[in-house]
């Protein structure tokens, strides 16, 4: 458990929805929403898996990683960082361009 963790215990939530997105959605909720995770002027980082920058393959579901980005926003992160492997010697700046 992290130290600075506003959580006493480790939380699971098993969230259904129509979508990928609603789950993430449905589960933050569940949880009691981002900002109990996130301070306002935190710094998140994000790690996400996507190995091509045409998406394919990717293991990643891009509309779950952009709900991210807004709810980390929406808690007020200060700053967000996204980071990835890519594969077939593409450098990850080619990627974030």
């Amino acid at each position: 458990m992290l130290k600075h963790s506003k959580t006493k215990k480790s939380e699971v939530v098993i969230s259904k929805g129509e979508t990928p997105e609603d789950c993430l959605l449905n589960g933050v909720e569940k949880l009691g929403g981002f900002s109990k995770f996130i301070d306002e002027k935190d710094q998140v980082f994000i790690k996400f898996n996507l190995n091509l920058p045409t998406g394919f393959p990717t293991n990643t579901n891009l509309d779950v990683l952009k709900s991210l980005i807004l709810l980390c926003k929406e808690a007020k992160a200060k700053k967000i960082y996204l980071g990835s492997f890519s594969c077939r010697n593409i450098p990850i700046k080619v990627i974030s361009d």
